[in-house]
């Protein structure tokens, strides 16, 4: 619940510029990990709670180094929970 309560706060944050540092690390799920402007990413398609964004259609290549991607996120614990991502298709 403090994930929503953050969210209806608008405690949110925003970044938007390139994706870098992609790394994926498949085993019994699949992990990435990624930054955007200087701020990290990293979140399990298993693990990561269902109202977070964890790229679960990883097929689709959604996410990939260079991409360009407005990414709304909340902070917990030192960790950044997506909560939107936009990207940008040219």
């Amino acid at each position: 619940m403090q994930y929503i309560a953050k969210i209806k706060s608008h405690d949110e944050r925003v970044v938007t510029g390139e994706i870098e540092k992609l790394v994926e690390k498949e085993g019994a799920s699949r992990t990435q990990s990624f930054s955007v402007s200087g701020v990290s990413f990293k979140y399990n398609n298993y693990q990561t709670a269902p109202y977070f964004f964890a790229n679960r259609k990883y097929n689709d290549k959604v996410i990939f180094d260079g991409g360009y991607v407005e990414i709304h996120y909340i902070q917990d614990n030192g960790k950044n929970y997506i909560t939107k991502l936009f990207i940008r298709n040219d």
